[in-house]
């Protein structure tokens, strides 16, 4: 049998007892218990750009032509998610957390789930974590099997297998030491670590990678493979039952105050606006402010956590995606399609100040603007540094 995953998300804390409201929500509290009795939960974590959302997709897309009921909550600290927008244009049942990381804001977390359970009933839930957060056993999964004691739960870790394996062997630029400290937490508390990417490597090179692997981390199951092969996700899938029983998840030693500069310091910028063109050119711009958006980032010499654009015509959708070791985008035949209106959104995380990653942008338009003879209101454009984490539990 192919699947014997269910999968499932996260919690109940029942708030407001003295409203009007309390009688029902008490019965939605043991209808979720009852619920989550025979639920799987599947946490997937790990570092800007290395493909969760793609993993994730790709899992849900298996999942329904086996019959299974799906959702996925994604995860982020500001709002106008590309992510979000891009599982519902393939027909994924999704909500968000917005605003923080799951650990802060645990009971956005559970309204979402008590929302799925109520309405939609799925049998499969991802949650994809915000792509700077760790130390989600303590502040996630033991909150939630203290809740829950029967829910079987599993936390995997996406890692671009090219990045870590520069880091191995000494390599890598991209990232800060603070950075480099979130990155190492992350795939310390994996059940199981997904080196994704794997075909971007030559042989000898994933060879050498999958021994050193092996050998730095013991204690976890470690595949390697690419979100863009169903066979390896096939493989994920059926990995995820046998780990929800670790016995081994420890909680991790955090030192918040090292977390806290590797989330400052990154530049977060997330807007979505129009792009009405009389004469049909709208993709086009719109590819073409994405286009030099990014070439301005690379001029600067930004490091790149992701930039995740998505344009959304009709019922049509165009995803890009950029990140400092790969560049994935939809066929350049787009740009030939006529279209009058068209919407963009676009989620930036770069190692700069977020002011200087919005004025690139603002720069960005102003040429794009007198390019085309148009004028593009983008707004608001919301460019920010995450706040110090603070996590609503954490169980030792």
């Amino acid at each position: 049998m192919l699947f014997e995953v269910k999968i499932v998300v996260h919690q109940c804390q029942l708030t407001e007892q003295d409203s009007p409201y309390a009688t029902f929500r008490t019965l939605l509290y043991y209808h979720a218990f009852s619920y989550f009795q025979s639920m799987k939960l599947h946490l997937v974590n790990g570092f800007l750009g290395s493909g969760k959302t793609t993993t994730i997709a790709a899992a849900c897309v298996q999942l329904k032509e086996a019959g299974f009921r799906v959702a996925v909550i994604t995860n982020d600290q500001g709002q106008d998610l590309v992510d979000t927008y891009y599982l519902r244009s393939l027909g994924i049942t999704t909500n968000e957390v917005t605003g923080g990381c799951f650990c802060c804001h645990f009971s956005q977390l559970e309204s979402s789930l008590l929302q799925f359970i109520s309405n939609y009933d799925p049998e499969v839930i991802f949650a994809e974590s915000v792509g700077s957060c760790t130390d989600l056993i303590a502040t996630v999964a033991k909150p939630l099997l203290q809740k829950y004691p029967h829910l079987e739960l599993t936390i995997s870790t996406v890692t671009d297998a090219s990045l870590l394996f520069k880091i191995i062997q000494g390599q890598a630029a991209f990232l800060t030491e603070e950075i480099r400290y979130i990155f190492q937490k992350q795939i310390e508390e994996a059940d199981i670590l997904f080196l994704n990417k794997a075909d971007q490597l030559i042989t000898s090179e994933l060879a050498l990678l999958t021994i050193q692997a092996g050998s730095f981390y013991p204690d976890k199951q470690v595949m390697t493979g690419s979100a863009l092969n169903p066979v390896d996700i096939g493989i994920w899938l059926n990995y995820l039952p046998g780990l929800s029983g670790a016995t081994s998840r420890q909680v991790l030693e955090v030192d918040y105050d090292r977390y806290a500069a590797g989330e400052a310091s990154l530049g977060w910028l997330n807007v979505r606006f129009p792009i009405p063109d009389t004469q049909g050119r709208s993709l086009l711009i719109a590819e073409k402010v994405i286009i030099t958006f990014h070439q301005k980032i690379i001029d600067q010499k930004l490091i790149i956590g992701h930039l995740k654009c998505l344009i959304k015509t009709g019922g049509e959708t165009y995803k890009f995606n950029f990140t400092s070791s790969s560049v994935e985008k939809p066929p350049d035949t787009s740009i030939h399609l006529f279209a009058s209106d068209s919407e963009l959104t676009i989620n930036a995380r770069v190692a700069c100040p977020p002011r200087q990653l919005k004025n690139l942008l603002l720069e960005t338009l102003k040429l794009i603007e007198h390019e085309f003879t148009i004028l593009l209101e983008a707004g608001p454009i919301h460019a920010f540094a995450p706040e110090y984490p603070n996590p609503q539990f954490r169980m030792d």
